[in-house]
């Protein structure tokens, strides 16, 4: 769904990028009967869901709530706007070859080329890592957008979780750090 050869706020701007289920190459999950398992008092058909990364909004997370999976998480939020590092932030991780002796490989991280992400051979060989500093939103945009999520009540055997976490500002103490932590989990349950 992230299209790697945009920077974070063009994906955040443009939502999920129709290239990642060219093909309908994508599985969407499908359930009968009741939910069977349980996290924190909320049925669930399955305890599998897609974690906070890749679901920069509520349009990233509608499409994996659409796919069936149960737990999705939005993207971690701060208590207050927070900027992604520079791009190219999202990088293949490839294993050098440390020679014919060499007792374990070694891996590099370089940038990912468009041949990368539109082979599809490629594309099932790529492994990749992330550097987006955990992001975010101000908290009146992301409550806003979270809030235009289905209501739990409206999602049999699935729901929308929303990550957070507190930010450490530099010249602050770990109490500062703390007290932000705080502030934040209570925008969070507001916006539930």
């Amino acid at each position: 769904m992230y299209n790697p050869l945009l920077s974070y706020e063009e994906n955040l701007r443009q939502g999920p990028s129709p290239e990642w289920n060219s093909g309908g190459s994508f599985p969407r999950l499908c359930f009968k009967g009741e939910p069977r398992y349980s996290c924190l008092g909320v049925p669930l058909y399955l305890p599998l869901g897609i974690p906070a990364g890749p679901l920069l909004s509520a349009a990233y997370m509608r499409v994996a709530l659409a796919a069936g999976f149960s737990m999705p998480v939005y993207k971690t939020v701060r208590s207050s706007a927070w900027p992604s590092h520079a791009w190219p932030n999202v990088l293949s991780v490839q294993t050098l070859s440390g020679g014919k002796h060499s007792i374990r490989p070694e891996a590099c991280v370089v940038p990912l080329g468009q041949d990368s992400v539109q082979d599809a051979e490629k594309r099932g060989q790529l492994s990749i890592t992330n550097a987006f500093g955990v992001p975010s939103q101000s908290p009146d945009q992301w409550s806003h957008d979270f809030l235009s999520l289905p209501q739990q009540s409206d999602l049999k055997g699935q729901t929308a979780v929303l990550s957070f976490q507190g930010s450490r500002r530099e010249g602050e103490n770990w109490k500062d750090f703390l007290s932000d932590t705080e502030r934040c989990a209570h925008l969070a349950a507001q916006a539930l």
